[in-house]
């Protein structure tokens, strides 16, 4: 990660979000430039990513960097601390778009089930999936990495890695390793559309394709660029 007045640090891991599969904020180590502290830094700080060169580029100064509010990595991440971090930084509160974008389905006049009454920590369902989830809304790369994928009709593999658009910071697929059941030694592509629930509780994710269809899925080679090709391929799995 590096400023315009010089390198900060490496991405550590990055949070996404669990109802929306978006990246909400990318975790800078800076313990290697001396600095020695975690700062999280949301998308709308991000300049440029540059892919040949591994570079991600941020639009504020290292000081303005340093000086972001610290976030608690020991529990789940609350509302409280990430207003903390959007204020300081200018940015749109995305729990606001989605809340907009939530209400926006229903017609003028209409009534919307989840508006108002909610006691505070209500269990409900996420948006994008049917995971009941009370409290987890972001989860970071590192934990989900190991995350079993289950599918209908059985453990498949674990998760190794995320693929994201950096347009939208949408996470696009999962690459799944399968070698303890198909002793391959390669990963397979998981589009994130088949996700039905994420279980952080039981350290899963589950789907709603069978071993079959996830062992045919298309290789994912890092080295090699994702091509539309393999995305058709993948959606009609």
């Amino acid at each position: 990660m590096t400023c315009p007045d010089g390198d900060l640090g490496k991405i550590d891991q990055i949070y996404f979000d669990v109802h929306s599969r978006r990246v909400r904020y990318l975790v800078i180590d800076t313990s290697a430039w001396g600095y020695g502290q975690k700062i999280w830094v949301p998308p709308c700080c991000i300049h440029q990513i540059d892919f040949s060169s591994k570079v991600v580029r941020l639009n504020l100064v290292q000081q303005k960097m340093l000086a972001s509010p610290a976030i608690d990595m020991q529990g789940p991440i609350s509302r409280l601390q990430e207003g903390k971090l959007v204020n300081y930084y200018g940015c749109k509160p995305y729990w606001e778009e989605t809340h907009a974008q939530c209400a926006s389905r229903y017609p003028s006049g209409a009534i919307n089930p989840t508006a108002g009454g909610e006691p505070e920590g209500h269990e409900r369902m996420t948006l994008h999936t049917n995971a009941v989830n009370s409290s987890v809304h972001l989860l970071s790369t590192r934990q989900a990495s190991g995350y079993t994928i289950e599918a209908v009709d059985g453990p498949i593999g674990h998760i190794r890695d995320f693929v994201f658009e950096d347009e939208t910071w949408m996470i696009r697929y999962l690459t799944i390793d399968t070698h303890e059941w198909w002793q391959s030694e390669t990963e397979v592509l998981l589009s994130t559309e088949s996700i039905d629930s994420i279980e952080s509780a039981g350290f899963t994710i589950s789907t709603t394709l069978g071993r079959d269809a996830i062992q045919n899925s298309p290789v994912y080679l890092d080295y090699v660029p994702l091509r539309r090709m393999d995305e058709t391929q993948l959606h009609k799995v």
